[in-house]
Order: structure tokens, then C-alpha cells, then sequence
């Protein structure tokens, strides 16, 4: 970070143009995005948890049953807690993604277009594991939300914050942190590959020319990064889960069963396909949600990055 402020002595300027057309435009865009796949998410927890009526179901048995019992708003439990987080997601993403590049650009083994790939992907792991900061404890209260199956009395937000510290401390909003944090630094270096790559090859295919070719490219590299990201760790998403769904324990009763015994658990539960439930299902989501939010992402960042640039210093 320190290296990335020297680098930068027009920081001001950048900061309140590009980077934060950037920041909000994601903000908005992943904002809509949640909006949009929160069912198939809410359908995806329910059907990877170890217990409950919908464990190891279908899609159309989860969607029936919850509208039958819980109605429509069963679907988007556990809504606000990733609405909440969606800015400083972005926020931690891309200053991570972008200070590490800067950084990495000045090793040997990271430098010139020889080591662009490595630096991509090295930033990338990065990014991911500075925003398990943000995931960790956002993921924790929506799993915990998004499993209660009550179609009365419903736990907010803050009583489901208050009722975790209450119990096991503020540590315990960061119950499943190295879940996190496998899932995020593998699947976050390979979303940056997969859309550097894409992005490039999609400019070739459409010829290069104009905004409408460059927004296309930019929404199909998205869609395919997003769908092998999410696909390549629905294993480690199902441990995630696994552990998740588990109130923190009380503070100074010992802990949690570690990673490795969560795996061994879910291995001797059910072999290889209990870490795999509906990957083929949920793995092609995030390109839907990608394509649908992407044109109008791109807008916002261009009428934000001009109105923010306009309040910068004047040359």
C-alpha cells in the first residue's frame, strides 16, 4: 500500500476520478447483481447445508418449498448483509488488486509482459485475500439468516450480529476465516486470468472498434471468469457452508473443529460428491448475473469518473 501512494503522486486526482468511478460503479452494478442471484444463492446454502429439509435437494424442491412455507420474501433472507458489504467489497478488491499489480511489476520474476500472466494472477490471490476481511464475517451472517426457515419472526441483521458477539465475542464474526480464505485467494487469481484473457481475445474477435465492442468483450470476459471462478471452487464453497452454518462457539470453550476436520467430516458424511452438490447447477449463475449487470456498470463508472474529475484540481 505505501508503495502504491509513493508511486502515485497525482493520487488526489485519481482517486477522485478514475478509481472512484471504479468503486462505485462496482458498488452499484454488484449491488444489482445480489439483487438479481439471491434466490439461486439462498436455494445454493440451503441445499449445502448437513441438515434441514432441502439438504442435498433439488433446485425446484428448494424454490417450492420455501415460497410454500416462507412466501416470496423466503427467497432473499439474509439480503442485507452482502448489500451492506458490497462497497467495501469492491473498495478492498480493487485497491488490493491494483496496489499488489504496482508492486509485483517491480520484481524480476513479475516484471515486463514475460511475467504479466504471474503478475495477474499473484495480484489477483492478493485481492482475494484482503477481502475475506469483508466475505468472512458478511458470509457468516447471511448463511446464518438464509437457513432460518421461520416464516414469522425473522432475525435482522443486528440481532443476528449482537446475538454472534454476544456469544462468542467480536472474533466470532470471523468464524470460517480460513474457509474464506481458501476459497477467495484460489478463485479470485484465477477470475483475473480467465478475464485478462477473455477480455483481449473477445477485443480481437469483435474487431477492436467502438464502445459497443469493448462493452461486449468486457461483459463476455466478465460472464466466463465469473462462471470458472465460482465453478472451480464449489468444493471449497460447500466446506465454507459446512462451517458457516455452525454458531461460532463461545468464547473460550476451546474453538471450532478445524478446517481439516471439517473435510474429514464431510468426506466420511458422504464421500467426493458431498463437496460437489449442484456445482453444475450453480457454476454458469454468475455468468447471468454478470451479463446483466455489466452494460449498466459501465455506464455508471463513466458518469461518475466525469463527475468525480470534474471536483479534482484543474490543469
Amino acid at each position: 500500500v505505501r508503495n502504491f501512494f509513493l508511486d502515485c503522486p497525482d493520487f488526489p486526482a485519481m482517486w477522485t476520478g478514475e478509481v472512484l468511478g471504479e468503486i462505485t460503479a462496482g458498488a452499484i452494478s454488484g449491488a444489482a447483481g445480489i439483487l438479481f442471484s439471491h434466490p439461486i444463492d439462498v436455494a445454493k446454502v440451503r441445499i449445502q447445508s448437513s441438515s434441514g429439509p432441502y439438504s442435498g435437494g433439488s433446485l425446484s424442491s428448494v424454490f417450492s418449498g420455501t415460497l410454500r412455507a416462507e412466501g416470496a420474501a423466503g427467497l432473499y433472507k439474509g439480503l442485507v448483509p452482502p448489500l451492506c458489504g458490497v462497497a467495501a467489497y469492491q473498495a478492498v478488491c480493487f485497491g488490493s488488486f491494483e496496489s499488489a499489480s504496482r508492486s509485483l511489476e517491480l520484481s524480476d520474476a513479475f516484471g515486463g509482459d514475460a511475467g504479466s500472466t504471474r503478475r495477474v494472477v499473484a495480484a489477483g490471490m492478493a485481492a482475494g485475500a484482503a477481502t475475506t476481511l469483508v466475505t468472512t464475517p458478511v458470509d457468516l451472517c447471511k448463511i446464518r439468516m438464509q437457513l432460518d426457515r421461520r416464516s414469522g419472526l425473522r432475525e435482522t441483521t443486528v440481532d443476528c450480529v449482537r446475538r454472534i458477539v454476544r456469544t462468542s465475542g467480536a472474533g466470532g464474526l470471523y468464524h470460517g476465516l480460513t474457509a474464506c480464505l481458501v476459497r477467495d485467494v484460489a478463485s479470485m487469481g484465477l477470475y483475473f486470468y480467465v478475464y485478462e484473457e477473455c477480455k483481449f481475445f473477445f477485443r480481437d474477435v469483435f474487431g477492436g472498434g467502438g464502445n459497443g465492442s469493448a462493452g461486449a468483450a468486457e461483459m463476455l470476459a466478465g460472464g466466463f471468469a465469473g462462471s470458472a471462478a465460482c465453478g472451480s471452487v464449489i468444493w471449497a464453497d460447500n466446506i465454507k457452508t459446512r462451517i458457516q452454518e455452525v454458531l461460532p462457539p463461545a468464547a473460550g470453550s476451546g474453538g471450532s473443529p478445524s478446517y481439516a476436520k471439517s473435510v474429514h467430516g464431510m468426506y466420511r458424511e458422504g464421500g467426493f460428491r458431498s463437496f460437489f452438490r449442484e456445482c453444475v447447477l450453480f457454476s454458469p449463475s454468475p455468468f447471468v448475473c454478470v451479463c446483466a449487470v455489466c452494460v449498466p456498470s459501465r455506464k455508471i463508472h463513466a458518469v461518475v469518473a466525469r463527475i468525480a474529475k470534474s471536483w479534482g484540481p484543474k490543469t
